[in-house]
C-alpha cells in the first residue's frame, strides 16, 4: 500500500502504464487500486501475490528507476 501511495504522489503514470489502468485509476483508494491491479494481472483475489508482483516489478526496474529516499530541496 505504501508503494502505491508513493507512486500516486511522485509518478502516477508509471503504475497506469505498467498495469494498463484507466487514466482515472488514482481517483480510487489504494485498496481499490490494488484490487484493480490484481484483477488486471489475473490473480483473482490473491492480493498478496499481486503485491509481491508490484514490488518485484519495482526491483527489476519495470516501473522505472527510483529511489525511495526523498531529497530535501
Amino acid at each position: 500500500m505504501t508503494l502505491l501511495g508513493f507512486f500516486r504522489t511522485y509518478n502516477p503514470q508509471a503504475i497506469i502504464d505498467r498495469y494498463h489502468l484507466a487514466e482515472n485509476a488514482y481517483d480510487q483508494s489504494d485498496v481499490d487500486l490494488l484490487m484493480n491491479i490484481t484483477a488486471k494481472l489475473g490473480f483473482k483475489d490473491d492480493y498478496e501475490k499481486a503485491s509481491v508482483r508490484i514490488l518485484n516489478d519495482l526491483r527489476q526496474g519495470k516501473l522505472g528507476t527510483y529511489t525511495l529516499d526523498l531529497i530535501n530541496e
